[in-house]
């Protein structure tokens, strides 16, 4: 519904510089070094120089002229006195030597370099674990977290999963973990720290949590060869939040790069540990192969040029033990739209190690009907794709959420037609009519439609069930005057069923005008009202959320400025949450929405999707 905001003017001008106007899309830079956030980080993250705490434990053992000159024999001379005779500043000063002497090692000699980090770690490992319990950061944490970060990225870089990584107190045997919540390094194209990663244009809330570890990203780009199993991987690839931490035991050490969207936490000499992560820099990979905002003006004023578009994504790989969370948007949006409120979504651990997002696109400015079929053909797809023997239980605890005309899209997809629908639209039985076999069949499927089985739960954002004036007054008709949808088979259809008289008065009222988004969203739509008389199938959950833009207003009376109450609210929904003194638009993003949507998907988690 947000085309139905702007003015008649802002319509106008819009759809005359639709092809040049539109900003550009966020961008990814990937740095060299991490941004470093403070004066500590900064120093302990530059290799060409050591803190004042190394530099007084140097002198204080008499090396400090040897390390300048002679780098690795007075490391190797620290390590044998902190064999000897372990102590904090002995072992935090050869902790950073032991880093900085990797950075320089990593580009010629990645195996030493290896060693010399895990040195590092190994000397850091527990007082950057109680640090990070505390939310402190220390100098052992920083160390351990850069060092951390520098593993991973060689293993990445490595065609073997094991290495022997020589260091100054030990020659390690370095490993990759293994297990549900484990990834492989090589398993991505790209494994970058999230604090080496700047982004430009990305308007996105921080979403981050505190814990031990190096926070990093794992990116995997669509590819012939993965859309074989992946089929509705995105343009831009999946992107994951990781966590890098190393583990030992004597001479043994082992990467967990974890998968944070499977588990946020790991046991560590038996203490359950929280690992950090950063879940918006993950997300905002997503950006990569954002188009143009002017494409989704054209999406809905052209959407024939767009139909190749459409159909379900998802932004991580398909889990069998995760509840899929269909989103749907509204008129004159994109499936992109709802990242700021998938950002902050995900900042609950139950959706994010509960749930995998599933997103639909198409071009809103298609009639509902046109939409909502191919919803429900885009959903059998993916269910057909990764359930096709019904074995995964999670698949038939669907959760589906619709934004204004997603909404109705959302409503169609959990309730049978009977034969209702073809009595409304045709005076006699579809089987009496003189159509081909393909006419038939594309008209049965607007007519006659089953509740999708897998979906046991609904939620509605400021969904006009009934319509909204917007769409029938003018400004609304203007826009519905620009979107041109050329004549298809269904328009043919029905050009040949108005000759022989067999549609009824209601159905040639509707042929009389243009097929689009707007024009299905008046509230004299003889299918909106008709919808809402099909039943629910038996055992969905429903739920309303409902912007009141102005709390002045009666409820009965009020609107979000678009969608009156009326027209959002539906009898018998298991609950009606209203957002008070929020828009459209705004409500999506809004704490009390996010409260409601958490506290929902909490509720279906627990119950176990019922």
């Amino acid at each position: 519904m947000k085309s139905l905001q702007r003015s008649c003017s802002h319509i106008l001008s819009g759809a005359a510089a639709l092809v040049l106007a539109g900003c550009s899309g966020p961008s990814v830079r990937l740095l060299d070094r991490p941004v470093a956030p403070n004066q500590l980080e900064r120093i302990l993250g530059d290799s060409t120089s050591v803190s004042a705490d190394a530099e007084a434990t140097l002198q204080a053992e008499g090396l400090g002229g040897v390390y300048r000159r002679r780098p690795e024999e007075a490391m190797a001379v620290l390590a044998g006195r902190y064999r000897a005779e372990p102590n904090g500043a002995r072992g935090l000063a050869l902790a950073e030597l032991c880093a900085d002497q990797g950075d320089r090692l990593v580009g010629d000699q990645p195996q030493h370099a290896l060693g010399r980090y895990l040195d590092a770690m190994s000397l850091t490992e527990r007082s950057a674990r109680e640090a990070a319990e505390r939310g402190e950061l220390s100098a052992g944490r920083i160390l351990y977290n850069k060092c951390a970060v520098q593993v991973a990225r060689v293993m990445h870089a490595r065609a073997e999963r094991t290495a022997t990584a020589p260091g100054v107190l030990r020659t390690y045997e370095l490993g990759s973990a293994t297990g549900a919540e484990f990834v492989d390094p090589r398993d991505f194209k790209l494994i970058v720290p999230t604090a080496w990663v700047q982004f430009k244009g990305v308007d996105l809330a921080p979403i981050r949590v505190e814990g031990f570890g190096a926070p990093m990203i794992g990116h995997r780009p669509r590819t012939l060869e993965r859309l074989k199993t992946e089929p509705h991987m995105p343009g831009s690839g999946h992107s994951l939040a990781l966590n890098a931490s190393v583990r030992f035991s004597g001479s043994r050490a082992t990467l967990g790069l974890q998968d944070l969207m499977l588990k946020g936490r790991t046991v560590i000499d038996g203490r359950e540990v929280t690992l950090a992560g950063d879940f918006t820099a993950a997300l905002a990979f997503h950006y990569y192969d954002r188009k143009k905002e002017g494409q989704k003006i054209l999406a809905t004023l052209r959407p024939e040029k767009f139909r190749n578009r459409t159909g379900l994504f998802t932004i991580e790989p398909f889990r069998e033990n995760k509840i899929p969370l269909v989103i749907v948007h509204g008129l004159l949006s994109t499936a992109e739209d709802w990242m700021p409120f998938v950002n902050i979504l995900r900042a609950d651990p139950v959706v994010r190690e509960r749930y995998q997002m599933v997103f639909f696109n198409y071009p809103s400015g298609t009639p509902i009907e046109n939409s909502s079929g191919e919803l429900r053909q885009a959903l059998v797809k993916y269910r057909d794709t990764y359930d096709p023997k019904r074995n995964h239980a999670k698949m038939r605890d669907m959760v589906i959420l619709g934004h204004s005309m997603g909404g109705i899209l959302s409503d169609l997809q959990i309730r049978d037609s009977g034969d209702q629908l073809e009595q409304l639209f045709l005076k006699r039985p579809l089987e009496e009519l003189e159509l081909s076999a393909a006419e038939a069949a594309q008209l049965r499927q607007r007519l006659h439609f089953e509740a999708n089985p897998d979906i046991t739960r609904a939620i509605f954002m400021a969904a006009p069930h009934r319509g909204s004036d917007f769409a029938a007054n003018p400004i609304g008709q203007i826009g519905a005057w620009l979107i041109r949808f050329p004549f298809d088979l269904m328009d043919s259809v029905l050009g040949e069923l108005v000759v022989v008289d067999a549609l009824t008065d209601v159905a040639q009222n509707m042929v009389k005008r243009p097929p689009n988004s707007v024009n299905s969203l008046r509230p004299d739509n003889p299918l909106l009202p008709a919808t809402l008389t099909l039943p629910v199938r038996q055992g969905v959950q429903v739920h309303s959320i409902i912007a009141r833009k102005d709390v002045a207003d009666p409820l009965l009376e009020s609107s979000d400025g678009i969608v009156p109450y009326t027209s959002a609210h539906l009898d018998g929904v298991r609950s009606e949450e209203i957002i008070e003194g929020a828009t459209h638009t705004s409500m999506v993003t809004r704490g009390e929405t996010v409260q409601e949507v958490w506290r929902l998907l909490r509720r279906h988690a627990a119950m176990g999707g019922s």
